[in-house]
């Protein structure tokens, strides 16, 4: 008689995603407080609450262990931001974050696709700052300024 997945040894002692994102982010030193959601927009990986600061990852983060990484790396960019006073203007912010995914891609081993596509979005975000903040970012600084608070 076959096992069940529910049943299985090899399923049973596999984490939930739940556990495996806290597991990740406590192996790489990652300080967050965080939790799957399957109720993120799909193809969105994380998402971080700008009141409560809790991070949740949604299935995209899960498609290989250094996006899961990668998105923890980028919320917990978010969350010091949001704890430093720094979470405003979310161009800025965003593009904080995804410098940050970018500066780790080769340590995290992710694709050269992957590394496009956050490269994408980051522009994106990028392109939609004015040309002060350009300014800054191409001089590693992502303050934002007070009346963009």
């Amino acid at each position: 008689m076959a096992c069940s997945d529910a049943t299985s040894p090899s399923t049973s002692a596999r984490p939930s995603r739940n556990e495996a994102a806290k597991r990740a982010a406590d192996l790489f030193g990652i300080d967050i407080d965080v939790r799957y959601s399957n109720e993120l927009l799909p193809g969105q990986a994380g998402s971080t609450d700008s009141k409560t600061g809790l991070v949740e990852v949604g299935p995209a983060a899960f498609d290989d262990p250094g996006m899961l990484v990668s998105t923890l790396l980028h919320e917990e960019v978010h969350v010091s931001q949001r704890q430093s006073g720094n979470w405003g203007r979310s161009q800025i912010n965003e593009v904080e974050a995804y410098d940050v995914e970018l500066s780790n891609a080769g340590r995290l081993k992710l694709s050269s696709e992957q590394i496009v596509d956050i490269q994408t979005v980051r522009n994106r975000y990028f392109n939609e700052l004015d040309a002060g903040y350009k300014a800054q970012v191409r001089r590693g600084d992502y303050r934002t300024r007070a009346s963009d608070l």
